[in-house]
């Protein structure tokens, strides 16, 4: 007679392979900052704390002797105020870091402009700007969320805007222009649960909200608390997110679904890796989710 063994269940994160010689806490800032050195940049000391890679959150005085050991073990370099694993990591560090100021202010001014149009609720920088991680070349990448039954004419509106200051990117021409890659509605801001990771996570709370109606950013937090499982150090309050409930213009509403279907008419010639529907729009141009997660993978094995 046979039996059957029972199938272990996989741990929810594999963070990084045991390694004796360190203790959990300086695995946990060893593996942050193998995850930043994928992007080339170090962190400050808030940076590194507050986006500690853990499971639960690590405490002040864990974290200093931590810090101070690795120091003195050589497995970490200082660089003034910032950490990281190699000395390219800081001279990226020092140029991105003012150029992302530079994006950030364009990004804050024409959000103000953009947060003129009644049905956009929140707009947050994401990205290499939102990481103080850009270079001259790169672009402004946006978060926009609207009001249900919005999300199409909000676009309209942003794409006029966008072009009348002549910030709305080209094929040709990316260079600290304004990328809307992400439209979703309030109805919507729940991540899908085969979308959540680290990468995603870490994209969330990388997050600079600009334009925040109606404690937008935070209900948005509330309804997506799997990603404090990835950063137990990342403390939000978002217990106080109040509700809103907008009031609707049957008018609109036929103007809303209107564009809905000639915008989507429009793109339909143009869609490769774009995902849309009347709820949520995503430029997924560049996903680099597989890329990130599979480079991360490697440093912990190595």
């Amino acid at each position: 007679m046979s039996t059957k063994r029972k199938n272990k269940r996989k741990p929810k994160h594999n963070f990084s392979k045991v390694d004796n010689t360190v203790s959990v806490v300086e695995r946990n800032i060893l593996d942050t900052l193998s995850y930043s050195a994928i992007f080339e940049y170090s962190l400050t000391y808030h940076q590194l704390y507050n986006l500690l890679i853990c499971k639960s959150f690590v405490d002040k005085k864990s974290f200093d002797n931590a810090l101070s050991l690795l120091q003195k073990k050589k497995k970490i370099q200082v660089f003034g105020n910032v950490y990281g694993l190699n000395a390219h990591c800081k001279n990226n560090y020092l140029t991105s870091k003012e150029q992302s100021s530079t994006y950030m202010d364009i990004a804050v001014e024409i959000s103000q402009k953009l947060a003129r149009a009644p049905w956009i609720q929140l707009i947050c920088v994401t990205g290499t700007v939102a990481a103080s991680n850009a270079s001259a070349k790169d672009d402004i990448d946006l978060f926009i969320v609207t009001l249900p039954n919005r999300l199409w004419i909000s676009r309209l509106f942003v794409y006029l805007t966008l072009h009348a200051h002549n910030l709305y990117p080209s094929t040709k021409n990316r260079a600290g222009k304004i990328c809307p890659n992400l439209y979703v509605t309030t109805t919507n801001m729940r991540w899908v649960k085969d979308k959540q990771n680290l990468y995603i996570a870490r994209e969330i709370l990388g997050m600079h909200p600009v334009v925040n109606k109606n404690d937008t950013y935070f209900r948005f937090l509330k309804l997506n608390p799997w990603v404090f499982t990835f950063f137990g150090n990342a403390t939000f309050v978002v217990d106080s997110a109040n509700s809103y409930t907008p009031k609707y213009s049957t008018v609109v509403n036929f103007v809303e679904y209107a564009l809905y279907k000639l915008q989507t008419l429009y793109m339909r010639a143009k869609i490769s890796t774009e995902y849309h529907s009347q709820n949520i729009i995503h430029f997924n141009t560049n996903d680099n989710t597989t890329r990130v997660l599979s480079a991360f993978s490697g440093e912990m094995s190595s």
